[in-house]
């Protein structure tokens, strides 16, 4: 198993200066953003999309086959995890989230030029499903490349802090879909949204990723992994590495991974759509009301990162998920029992 995989002590001053830190994280950190942009975006806007691919009788259907579609994409993300992970820890962090933002920016242009059902048939769910494959592989690959890029750049006592500039950019990324989703939906009706409007964010994410690229390509690879190389500690097969020497703190990271992504999708991405079909809140309300819940996630991130530095993961780990469990059905039956905010 390589250092830059397992075990890896955050680099020192020796390795790198601060300028060339910085330029890492935030090369890092935008690449990231416009990546897991491209890729949340579908669930935003899957009422539209699911109008244009799925059509059906029952207005049900066209939602829940869309919000199937977007699900497909988690399905290649253990798989681009594993692929382009493994693609890392050989050939370098740097090559690998390269490779992730150009896989989803072919994804993302596609997603948002395929003609709708009604204009090639069946053929436009295929090119969709297929797409959402894609930008799945290349999030599952991007995931835990930019993690482990990040904390193999911090400084010792720093991981926590370093290392939330990758949720940080998360959160950039669903603050920025949730207030397209917000000012589309509050500057257009309802068929235009269905016909055009929905293609936009596509159309956007693609645009932005040259700018990912272009950073990406400029930055260094990270010291751990150059110093790795050198002593020829990569391994040939990392990820069956990976389950037979540190097989339970893999699990314990699968389990501590689906807390926050089952609360952050449930609650970021399907909410505002439920708010909208079920409740029958305004669009816009419900997409601003998302917008202002990412903001606040968005600036505590790197404030609880750098407190992990000091208290530790595990109490903050198990703390939010406490709280996921505690908070998630009271605050979930009061939006059913009060859409309107009143009692």
């Amino acid at each position: 198993m390589s250092q830059a995989t397992v075990g890896i002590q955050g680099v020192g001053q020796a390795d790198l200066d601060s300028g060339m830190r910085r330029r890492a994280i935030i090369s890092c950190a935008l690449g990231n953003f416009v990546e897991l942009y491209d890729f949340l975006i579908f669930g935003l806007f899957a009422a539209q999309i699911g109008a244009n691919f799925f059509p059906a009788s029952n207005p049900t259907t066209p939602l829940l086959s869309a919000f199937a579609t977007y699900g497909v994409g988690f399905l290649m993300r253990p798989v681009g995890a594993i692929v382009i992970g493994a693609y890392g820890d050989r050939r370098g962090r740097k090559s690998a989230l390269i490779l992730t933002v150009g896989l989803m920016a072919a994804a993302t242009a596609l997603t948002g030029l395929i003609p709708s059902y009604a204009s090639i048939g069946i053929a436009g769910p295929i090119l969709l499903i297929l797409c959402r494959l894609v930008q799945g592989f290349s999030t599952g690959g991007e995931w835990g490349g930019a993690a482990a890029f990040l904390v193999e750049y911090a400084p010792p006592g720093k991981r926590g802090l370093v290392g939330s500039w990758h949720q940080f950019a998360v959160g950039l990324a669903l603050t920025s879909g949730l207030l397209t989703a917000a000012l589309l939906t509050s500057l257009l009706d309802k068929e235009a949204m269905i016909s055009w409007g929905w293609r936009l964010p596509f159309i956007l994410g693609f645009v932005l990723a040259p700018v990912g690229l272009y950073v990406r390509a400029r930055v260094s690879e990270s010291p751990a992994f150059e110093r790795t190389k050198q002593q020829q500690g990569v391994a040939r097969n990392p990820f069956k590495d990976a389950l037979t020497t540190q097989g339970l703190p893999v699990l314990a990271a699968f389990g501590l991974a689906a807390v926050g992504t089952v609360g952050n999708y449930t609650f970021n991405i399907y909410m505002p759509t439920y708010a909208t079909k079920q409740l029958q809140i305004a669009a816009g309300t419900a997409f601003w009301s998302g917008t202002t819940a990412a903001i606040v996630l968005t600036i505590l991130t790197p404030f609880f990162g750098a407190l992990s530095d000091k208290v530790g993961r595990k109490p903050l780990a198990l703390s939010s998920a406490i709280l996921f469990g505690v908070l998630a059905w009271p605050l979930f039956n009061y939006l059913v029992g009060s859409p309107n905010g009143t009692t």
